[in-house]
């Protein structure tokens, strides 16, 4: 494990009592039925459910030094009306479409992060990639937050049978986005589908 990740982890323990994280193993993670990932290295989950946080219950999300600095959140079988994020009270955030094409995804990954707040998100780079056994496609991304933060990110996802499973990884231009870089392609090149 990473000093940075051992270190981050002391100071989970010392905050549970403001959001619940759990370690993830450096061993196959199932992400609901529809597929499964290596995590290459061990991460912390932070928990979706019970109002916990800005991702919805049905999404994974893991990171190595705090979910401001980075984070890889992970969705599987987004049906119709799917939302990537959720905040309290707010109805206004973009919303799956079975129609979608690639193009379209990218647009609403752009959109979705734009309704939660940040300002200049650009995609580029859109082409096909494997995810895992399916044909799907990747792209780049990069925003700056509310408070000024340059963040950096790139997507993995796949359309099957008008349902979308996708990857994000986003962190902090400076250190943190390059730092699980290579650990996170690795993770998108481990993508196996669940029979």
């Amino acid at each position: 494990m990473r000093r940075h990740s051992a270190l981050f982890a002391i100071l989970l323990l010392a905050l549970a009592g403001c959001a619940q994280y759990s370690l993830v193993k450096s061993e196959p993670q199932d992400i609901g039925d529809a597929y499964s990932v290596d995590p290459q290295m061990t991460w912390n989950k932070w928990a979706t459910g019970n109002g916990q946080t800005w991702i919805p219950d049905t999404a994974v999300a893991w990171t190595a030094d705090g979910p401001d600095l980075e984070s890889v959140i992970f969705y599987a079988s987004l049906e119709k009306d799917a939302r990537l994020f959720k905040a309290p009270g707010k109805q206004d955030f973009p919303s799956f479409d079975p129609g979608m094409r690639a193009s379209d995804v990218a647009e609403f990954v752009a959109a979705s992060f734009a309704a939660r707040g940040n300002a200049n998100v650009e995609t580029e780079g859109l082409r096909p990639a494997a995810f895992g056994a399916l044909d799907g496609f990747r792209f780049e991304f990069s925003m700056a937050t509310e408070h000024g933060l340059e963040v950096d990110g790139m997507a993995l996802g796949a359309l099957e049978d008008g349902k979308l499973h996708l990857i994000l990884y986003n962190g902090a231009r400076l250190h943190y986005f390059p730092e699980y870089k290579d650990e996170v392609e690795r993770i998108f090149g481990s993508v196996d589908q669940q029979t």
